[in-house]
């Protein structure tokens, strides 16, 4: 629960939002003054750092190796917390704050020096750093069942805070990679074993001196320390088992092939004694025998659960477990988001945020399937155990026409109960596009309902159950013959118009044919046949264009956009150099402002060096924009950019503010190593932190000493199109007219569209 060996993950983290009331939600934005830790400059956190740092005199490492790791931890934590993935000022951070500082009481001597925040993580996973900052994921509040359960994480994570765990794992690591001391004569393999079995007594010591020089002391029922180990045991399943019935999916005229149908979802068996010679915590058995023998040898008096408040605590839970809907869709986990959506439902069965993202998922998995990437936002049912395994399962065994005719019926039904929903109904527009074009259906396809549902509620004749205007409820004959004389003219004639012919055969689709079965129930709907053909005719337009026809131009001369978040880096072998990098950056983005005012286009910066402690709407904007775009670019493969991003839901108030319809990222990376390290760094650099940059550092650059690695892509949120994506690799060093030429090269790129418009 350390943050050591977790920045890849840390830094991956995507923008959350919540639901504010059962019906709909607002996206969780921080509130408040913006706490120094997120605006302070990197470079000065690390000189401080280093003045204030007395640790490396008591231990094994020089001061030039203490320096070393005040440079990488705040950067990397830094980055963290300036790229808008942390929540701050919330109710939630409220209640977390009051909790830790319950918690707190009991280490004085460290009290003033814990700040809390919020990570937008589905992880359940709390984590500890150097500098005095403790995230809690949220997935990890999703997924707790108490005040007392939250009490003891963050004790365990204030204990790894006292006795300096993360830089005492830090010199360990650091004495094994130049064998040092006890590591001098061993091999790779005993050394990892080593530093394992080193971060396993740092596990062991922070759950039993949490317990003993917290917990106990705070009133909670020291059961609820022990219960701490399910939710961790468990922690790759969801928040809650429920049942996944299939039939979710069926209506009165499709059934799902029961080829997609699991029948016995198997049983869930995480072992708590599994193998943990590789990770750096024990396995969930050692974990809970200590503290069980910890708690027996204590006369357990205290009985609450909650001491601060419960109602805070559900109030946040329901909070986060909305926020895991959200998370999971702009991760691209759209297989958890639908069931995560489905558990909330049978609580909140009036959301329209929880209707919402199961027909995005449905979309977005559909999406996928029609390009054959459906393993890029579904994982493996056979990996899976418990009943969201029946989820997974239905999805990657649907064929898939089926699945694309289920979202467009998914995406039609939310239209019509929430149709001031413009974003939803452009996806239902694509989805639907998608359905006509890559499959070919036409309108005339689609098969007759043989039954549709109708309000019989109170009903006297069959004038109510007739039709509701859109179609036809067959009856039995035993129904047929109570009818009254009128009631079953009235019936004949209907049937007539429905099906030609009284006599004649209903039509048999065969299981290959299952698919044109799914939008039976909305084919006579009036308002469905008129949008059907209107995408007919629409993909019929666009096959009849010719491949000129087909190039995009942008529909307006690009004139203003926003440059998000600017990235700079220079590395040295396998350090990251922060010293002068901040600077530097903002001369690069001077320089590009600049270049654009030459060409007539006016630039608008969002960057965290450029915002104030009383700005926290601006950084709320900057953490949007962050999180939109890591997921456009998780979206795009080479340029084929086939599904419409999540957030793009929250765009609309965006471009008012801003005026803008295009958005530009660029990074410059500043490299002198050897191609081994090379390879290690850029597979961080290039797929977390700047991801355009991956492709082009590994295949251009790895091999090369001294290289300057440039980026810098626009793209037209109107669209969803990349319109420029410019990527420069050059031997040397980054003087300024080189950083002046990139600059300038890149931006004419886009002159020269707007003069072809």
């Amino acid at each position: 629960m350390m943050l050591k060996n977790n920045f890849i993950f840390l830094l991956t983290i995507l923008l959350s939002m919540s639901l504010m009331a059962q019906k709909d939600y607002i996206p969780v934005q921080c509130e408040g003054e913006i706490p120094s830790d997120f605006i302070l400059r990197t470079q000065y956190k690390i000189e401080l750092a280093n003045q204030n740092s007395t640790a490396y005199k008591s231990s094994k490492l020089s001061k030039t190796a203490n320096e070393e790791f005040n440079n990488t931890t705040n950067f990397y934590i830094d980055y963290l917390l300036k790229s808008g993935k942390i929540i701050f000022g919330t109710p939630m951070n409220d209640y977390l704050n009051q909790v830790g500082a319950l918690v707190l009481e009991q280490f004085p001597e460290i009290k003033n020096e814990i700040r809390f925040y919020i990570l937008k993580s589905p992880e359940v996973n709390a984590s500890t750093t150097n500098q005095g900052i403790i995230f809690i994921n949220l997935g990890l509040l999703a997924q707790l069942e108490n005040e007392a359960q939250l009490a003891f994480i963050i004790a365990h994570e204030l204990i790894h805070y006292k006795y300096h765990h993360v830089y005492e794992a830090y010199s360990e690591e650091y004495q094994a990679k130049y064998n040092m001391g006890k590591y001098q004569a061993k091999n790779y393999e005993n050394k990892f074993s080593d530093l394992m079995q080193y971060s396993h007594k740092h596990e062991f010591m922070a759950d039993s001196l949490g317990f003993l020089e917290a917990y106990s002391k705070l009133g909670y029922n020291f059961d609820e320390a022990m219960s701490v180990f399910d939710v961790l045991l468990y922690s790759n399943l969801p928040f809650d088992e429920i049942e996944f019935d299939t039939a979710y999916f069926d209506d009165e005229n499709f059934k799902l092939n029961s080829k997609a149908v699991l029948k016995t979802p198997e049983l869930i068996s995480n072992p708590e004694d599994y193998k943990d010679n590789e990770s750096t915590h024990p396995n969930i058995k050692k974990r809970r025998s200590a503290i069980i023998q910890l708690v027996t040898d204590h006369e357990n008096v205290n009985k609450e659960v909650y001491v601060v408040s419960r109602r805070d605590f559900m109030e946040s839970r329901k909070t986060a477990r909305f926020e895991m809907s959200n998370l999971y869709l702009s991760y691209l986990q759209y297989g958890k988001a639908f069931y995560n959506s489905y558990l909330l439902l049978h609580t909140y069965p009036e959301s329209q945020f929880l209707y919402k993202t199961m027909a995005f998922a449905l979309y977005g998995i559909s999406a996928h399937q029609n390009h054959g990437e459906i393993a890029a936002v579904l994982q493996s049912y056979k990996k899976m155990q418990g009943k969201s395994q029946r989820v997974f399962y239905s999805f990657r065994k649907m064929d898939k026409k089926t699945l694309n005719a289920l979202a467009v019926k998914a995406l039609w039904k939310y239209n019509l109960k929430f149709p001031e929903d413009q974003f939803m109904k452009q996806i239902l527009e694509k989805s639907t596009y998608d359905l006509v074009s890559k499959y070919g259906l036409k309108y005339e396809n689609i098969a007759k309902p043989i039954l549709i549902s109708a309000n019989t509620e109170n009903a006297d004749s069959l004038l109510a159950i007739e039709l509701n205007e859109n179609g036809f409820r067959l009856l039995s004959e035993e129904e047929y013959n109570k009818l009254s004389k009128y009631d079953k003219i009235r019936y004949d004639k209907k049937y007539l118009e429905v099906f030609g012919d009284k006599s004649a055969p209903v039509e048999v689709i065969s299981d290959k044919k299952n698919y044109l079965k799914v939008l039976a129930s909305v084919r006579n709907d009036k308002a469905f046949k008129q949008f059907f053909n209107g995408i007919e005719s629409e993909v019929k337009r666009d096959e009849q264009k010719t491949e000129r026809d087909k190039v995009y131009v942008t529909k307006e001369q690009v004139t203003h956009f926003i440059l998000v978040n600017p990235q700079y880096y220079k590395v040295e072998n396998d350090q990251i150099i922060v010293s002068g990098s901040e600077e530097k950056e903002a001369y690069i983005v001077k320089d590009l402002k600049s270049s654009a005012r030459q060409l007539g286009i006016n630039m608008e910066l969002i960057d965290i060096l450029q915002i104030k402690s009383d700005e926290v709407d601006r950084f709320n904007d900057l953490a949007f924009f962050n999180s939109w775009v890591s997921e456009y670019y998780s979206l795009t493969d080479n340029d084929l950019h086939y599904q419409i991003p999540w957030q793009n839901a929250y765009m609309d108030a965006i471009k008012e503010k801003y005026d803008v319809n295009h958005i530009a990222t660029m990074g410059i990376a500043v490299v002198s190593m050897d191609a081994s390290i090379g390879k290690k760094f850029f597979a961080v650099l290039g797929g977390v932190i700047i991801p355009p940059l991956l492709p082009l550092a590994i295949v251009h650059a790895v091999n090369k000493k001294h290289r300057v690695l440039y980026y810098f892509s626009m793209v037209d949120i109107e669209t969803n199109q990349i319109l420029i994506s410019s990527e420069d690799n050059l031997q040397g060093n980054l003087r300024e007219d080189v950083i002046s030429s990139l600059n300038y090269n890149a931006l004419y790129q886009l002159k020269m569209k707007n003069k072809k418009r």
